[in-house]
């Protein structure tokens, strides 16, 4: 199965996208691989990103990347599309985080806007949310 399709067909509910325990618990082996000397900041990192995480429901984009050697084939525009997609099926507003400016650039493409920026350990970092797209449909009231 294509990445494209699987996320088209997933089917999943709009919940508060913060790890829960157990997630955040299954990220303790990783942490330790990058050096316990680096915990702190990465706590600092995904702590500061927490916060910036909006109140009303919403999916939460990340991480994702292409490999560089891949990149400029289309493939992040392939995924991009099939999650918008997905995101107008359900009505749903999207958000995601990003400490690269050319990936700014990128998501507004597929409709994303800034609603923050903050520097965090010293890297500029973005915040951005796209609102479901409503054309030649109304949205469900309820």
């Amino acid at each position: 199965m294509k990445i494209a399709d699987y996320i088209k067909q997933r089917d999943v509910s709009l919940e508060k996208c913060q790890l829960s325990f157990l997630d955040a618990t299954r990220m303790i082996y990783p942490l330790l691989r990058i050096g316990v000397s680096n915990i702190p900041r990465c706590l600092k990192w995904t702590d500061t990103w927490k916060k910036a995480d909006p109140s009303e429901s919403h999916w939460h984009l990340g991480p994702v990347a292409i490999e560089s050697t891949r990149q400029g084939r289309g493939i992040g525009s392939i995924l991009m599309k099939a999650f918008i997609e997905k995101m107008d099926t359900l009505h749903a507003s999207s958000y995601l985080e990003t400490d690269k400016d050319i990936n700014v650039t990128f998501y507004e493409r597929f409709g994303f806007k800034i609603i923050g920026e903050e520097d965090i350990l010293g890297v500029l970092n973005w915040y951005l949310q796209r609102p479901p797209s409503y054309v030649g449909q109304e949205p469900a009231h309820g």
